[in-house]
């Protein structure tokens, strides 16, 4: 039964190699190329190893059916030879050759098997094909949860950071163990580029070669044999560009989309944090990044102002400012955008409505609140993220509330993912269904019912919180509403819009908006 088994298995395993050859010799994926820019072409050592595995297939296959066929010319018992197998083809065109040819050619396939076994395990440490060996490794070590970030360092806590020299990854020797087994286990598939949002719209951002890069850098400084090189040089300006890193929006495709588990986010956070200690932080982002700073919120408005989207609401709905001793049970926590961003009010007010419609005591902090600081932690400012935090959770605690509900993503993921000791965070999607099936909400019917809806997964409550199924709830509660799903751009695939948090004042070089592809 084991004979059968393995010899089936290695015909499909010859066949599967043709196909690979064929795919990656003759019609070659785009997203197999190389730019010069980013190293070397590794078709040649593709070819080689299906090259190695097809000879050792065929070689254990000959070896076995000269055998067999020796065996039948002399009348003696012969093991079963699956039908349309390696070893059966082989069985039955060597049956009419000679026992010196059988002897010859069972001695040569078995040498010929050796030699390419232990070559290839030879061979497999010094190239890309290393993921061969390391790949269920570091599936066992990837991340399990999502939406969080690596700290500044490992064993250093939040009060031990003014201490630290240097923050983040200048050299590839600030990688932690993790993030190079990454390097080493790349398969070089392109998957992750293909997912890529930035690499889509032209950035010069192409996940898979933060890899492929990471590895040809480990590769020629740490060899088995010889120097290592020389001393370490900084990784920005030599091997990755500043652009490169900051065209990053986060999103978490690139590792949703990889079959080993390699983490991009934390190394991206990383290398920003080194950048942003060295003071290279672009021009569109100082303004921004000095406002946060000084106001609490990226467009450096006044933070008495936070709360002016309420002077649109009527009276009939009530926002309470939790200031001066005034409390509720639930806290909406609005977040930077939806304060001062003309068209995100809407939002801000239509929340509002919806937690008074349910009868729920609620209230902002308004000019208490600070930008939640989620980007602000993924671009690098890990200080500056620190003391919005602070500022934020005082705030939160003082306020007494028991719960938090926000209808932010970024702010939903910051609060339950960034932040420690606070109420239970809600996204407004989930109080909306709640309250729905309990009979506090009744829902208007949609006003042109010939329109078509369809939902737009954020990041960072869909790929980055699993937040899927509440929001299309919340949509198919509305009577008369029709709603449809975007066919391969939806749920854990959905493509990022680049425009949330502190994306909306990044100036990337890009080929088109991001928003745009989006939408189309």
């Amino acid at each position: 039964f084991y004979n059968v088994l393995k010899d089936y298995a290695a015909t499909w395993v010859l066949i599967a190699v043709a196909v690979a050859a064929v795919r990656r010799g003759i019609i070659k994926p785009a997203r197999y190329a190389v730019p010069p820019q980013y190293g070397r072409d590794h078709t040649w050592e593709a070819l080689l190893v299906l090259g190695l595995i097809a000879t050792l297939v065929i070689s254990e296959s000959l070896f076995e059916a000269s055998l067999m066929a020796a065996e039948v010319q002399k009348g003696l018992h012969t093991p079963f030879a699956a039908p349309f197998t390696l070893v059966w083809f082989f069985k039955h065109l060597l049956s009419a050759a000679s026992l010196q040819v059988l002897q010859g050619l069972h001695s040569v396939s078995y040498f010929i098997h050796e030699i390419s076994f232990f070559f290839f395990l030879c061979f497999l440490p010094m190239g890309k094909h290393f993921h061969v060996v390391i790949s269920l490794f570091n599936v066992f070590f990837m991340r399990l949860e999502r939406g969080n970030v690596k700290p500044v360092r490992y064993g250093v806590d939040e009060e031990g950071l003014d201490d630290l020299e240097s923050f983040g990854v200048k050299v590839f020797e600030d990688f932690t163990w993790k993030h190079m087994l990454d390097f080493y286990t790349c398969a070089d598939c392109g998957r992750c580029s293909d997912r890529c949002p930035a690499n889509a719209v032209g950035r010069p951002l192409s996940p898979r070669f933060i890899s492929i890069k990471g590895r040809d850098y480990a590769f020629k400084h740490y060899p088995l044999i010889g120097s290592n090189g020389g001393q370490p040089q900084p990784l920005i300006g030599d091997i990755y560009s500043e652009d490169e890193i900051w065209s990053c929006t986060t999103c978490g495709a690139c590792e949703q989309e990889c079959p080993l588990g390699i983490e991009y986010i934390d190394k991206v956070v990383d290398l920003r944090r080194g950048m942003v200690d060295e003071g290279m932080v672009p021009q569109s982002l100082q303004k921004a990044m000095g406002a946060l700073e000084k106001r609490g919120n990226p467009w450096g408005k006044m933070e008495r102002k936070r709360a002016d989207w309420t002077k649109e609401l009527g009276e009939d709905v009530p926002v309470k400012i939790l200031e001066k001793g005034k409390s509720a049970e639930t806290l909406y926590f609005v977040d930077s955008i939806s304060c001062f961003d003309d068209r995100m009010q809407e939002i801000a007010r239509a929340t509002a409505k919806i937690l008074n419609g349910a009868g729920i005591d609620f209230g902002i902090l308004g000019k208490a609140e600070k930008d939640s600081g989620h980007e602000v932690r993924r671009f690098g400012e890990e200080m500056l993220f620190q003391d919005l935090k602070d500022q934020n959770t005082d705030a939160i605690l003082k306020a007494g509330v028991k719960t938090i509900v926000t209808a932010d993503p970024h702010a939903y993921n910051a609060l339950k993912k960034d932040y420690q000791d606070l109420p239970p965070v809600e996204h407004i999607s989930q109080t909306i269904v709640k309250n729905v099936k309990s009979g506090k909400i009744r829902l208007q019917p949609v006003e042109d019912s010939s329109k078509i809806y369809v939902y737009h997964d954020p990041c960072y409550l869909g790929r980055h919180n699993s937040l899927y199924d509440d929001p299309r709830a919340a949509l198919d509660a509305v009577p008369g509403l029709k709603r449809i799903e975007m066919e391969g751009d939806c749920r854990d695939r959905s493509f990022c819009c680049g425009g949330g948090g502190l994306m909306l004042f990044y100036e990337p070089e890009e080929d088109q908006r991001m928003g745009v592809v989006r939408a189309e």
